[in-house]
């Protein structure tokens, strides 16, 4: 249920009047100064940052530890927040609007780019496009993923994948593309710790899954 319903939930809003509001104040936040990094934005997709971490999560934390004000906009936050660097806010008011780097997987979130001065757009394809098909049966075509992502792939000065595969099917889109694989963060798996009390012995090596579960899953072969 949970990328696939959360989508479900997040593209059935108009996201203007969702993230922007009406009558709000235009945030006044400043933007890099001279020799300053550039602020990265997370702009608000279904990803919770405290739900199951994946590439997005990954790839902020990354930013931040390497000098960059960090920001990821999720609605559903009561209150802005500091995690890992990471500067976790319930509001597109809560960012900087100008001279930022904005973070997008999500090609329908390009109507927000004319919100920002100056963004630098950096495209992340991470994932098969095909995964949003069935959550778009209702929505007409200008509405679909594909019908943005050939328009977000011109408008990035860095489009990104996560795997050859994926490098293959869009190069012609981009032929300056960057394959940037998932990657395992090393000291999270350094230290032992003790195997669940429910985990049959085994004796031998013990292979795992972390990610999520959902109808594009393909179960036959992890069995």
């Amino acid at each position: 249920r949970g990328p696939r319903a959360n989508r479900r939930t997040v593209r059935a809003m108009p996201l203007r009047s969702r993230l922007v509001g009406t009558g709000r104040q235009v945030p006044t936040l400043p933007g890099p100064g001279p020799g300053e990094l550039r602020a990265v934005v997370y702009l608000p997709t279904w990803a919770r940052w405290d739900g199951m971490r994946q590439r997005p999560q990954y790839l902020m934390k990354a930013f931040a530890a390497a000098g960059h004000p960090a920001y990821f906009v999720d609605p559903r936050e009561p209150a802005a927040r500091d995690v890992d660097g990471v500067r976790v806010v319930p509001s597109l008011g809560d960012v900087p609007r100008s001279g930022v780097i904005l973070l997008v997987h999500f090609a329908p979130l390009r109507e927000l780019f004319d919100l920002f001065d100056d963004p630098v757009v950096v495209y992340d394809i991470h994932d098969d496009l095909t995964i949003y098909h069935p959550d778009e049966t209702d929505l007409p075509k200008a509405r679909r993923v594909a019908a943005h992502h050939g328009p977000v792939v011109a408008m990035a000065d860095v489009t990104i994948v996560s795997l050859d595969v994926l490098g293959e099917r869009h190069r012609s889109e981009a032929p300056d593309l960057i394959v940037v694989e998932n990657g395992v963060d090393s000291a999270s798996f350094r230290a032992p710790t003790t195997a669940p009390h429910d985990m049959p012995g085994t004796g031998g090596p013990i292979i795992g899954y972390h990610g999520a579960l959902s109808y594009w899953f393909d179960f036959d072969l992890i069995d």
